[in-house]
């Protein structure tokens, strides 16, 4: 199997380096589309595949705005799709910034 080659930016609190990248797949996923560099996002995509962050990304438990926009984009979801934004219908907001 080939190696997830992707920076540590976005894993400043795990040691990157002894995570099984299969089983925690979605928290991969997550931080690197939250915090990771461009390449970072070429690399998962060309590693798991767009299908399978397509699947996977709208079980995440919570992402910005600007993250699900972008996911929305990039994979062809709608926000609906996505249990962290359903999730906060649920619990709106006063002020949305």
């Amino acid at each position: 199997m080939q190696k997830l080659n992707i920076s540590k930016k976005s894993f400043w609190d795990v040691d990157f380096d002894n995570l099984d990248v299969e089983k925690y797949s979605l928290f991969v996923m997550q931080r690197v589309l939250e915090y990771g560099f461009l390449e970072d996002l070429q690399e998962i995509i060309q590693y798991y595949g767009e299908e399978r962050i397509r699947k996977e990304i709208v079980n995440a438990s919570w992402l910005n705005k600007k993250t699900l926009h972008f996911c929305c984009l990039i994979f062809n979801l709608k926000q609906e799709d996505f249990k962290c934004y359903a999730k906060k219908q649920l619990n709106p907001t006063h002020w949305d910034y």
